[in-house]
């Protein structure tokens, strides 16, 4: 599977390649979804800028957040006096979420020095969450050990408020505040229950700043 997705990233940034006035993006921000814990989304796309306002684009962003319980075993003393924590990890669950687009976004000619803009993004999501619960035989029931990575994926798109600043003919800083939607699932069957399935939702807002490379 993650073969397969290497070669659809590389597809999707050599697609643009066939045009004129192209245009990088780099960007960094964060994303606070309502299914995972908030995590770092740093992205890439390229574009294809049909004039100075409007712009379209493909690529990817990629978030990774981390949610770890640390649990404390025990506190004990050496001899020497200094003091020694035994600690042991509860849980640990990671994502990984990367959502493919592909995006448009119109500005506004103002006689401000940045360039209001707004987007809408469609596309398709891939989430991989790692899981693991340590065994727990205090509990009742007791808590059996999961050690497992699971697959997701789904439908999604995007919307996004920013401005742009030019630095110079072929460089501009932009910031934006979006809104990701996005539901992944897996397990899609049917069964005794009807149709069922899993899900992660990864759709909140979050915050971004790049540079938008002429080239």
């Amino acid at each position: 599977m993650k073969k397969y997705l290497l070669l659809a990233i590389i597809i999707i940034l050599l697609i643009p390649s066939l045009f004129a006035n192209q245009s990088m993006n780099v960007r960094l921000g964060f994303l606070a979804p309502s299914g995972a814990k908030t995590g770092i989304f740093p992205g890439l796309s390229i574009g294809y800028n049909i004039d100075n306002i409007v712009d379209m684009g493909i690529g990817f962003d990629y978030f990774y957040s981390n949610d770890r319980e640390v649990r404390t075993i025990s506190v004990s003393e050496t001899s020497g006096g200094s003091t020694i924590v035994t600690k042991s990890v509860g849980s640990d669950i990671t994502t990984y979420y990367i959502p493919l687009m592909v995006g448009l976004r119109v500005g506004v000619q103002t006689d401000l020095p940045v360039i209001p803009y707004g987007g809408v993004g469609l596309g398709w999501g891939f989430l991989w969450e790692k899981v693991y619960i340590a065994a727990d035989d205090a509990e009742e029931p007791p808590i059996e050990q999961i050690d497992e990575t699971n697959f997701y994926n789904g439908f999604n798109w995007t919307l996004q408020l920013g401005a742009k600043y030019p630095l110079s003919t072929n460089v501009s800083l932009y910031g934006e505040g979006f809104y990701n939607g996005g539901l992944m699932k897996k397990n899609i069957q049917r069964d005794a229950l009807g149709i069922t399935w899993k899900e992660i939702k990864m759709s909140g807002f979050g915050l971004r700043a790049g540079l938008e490379l002429r080239i």
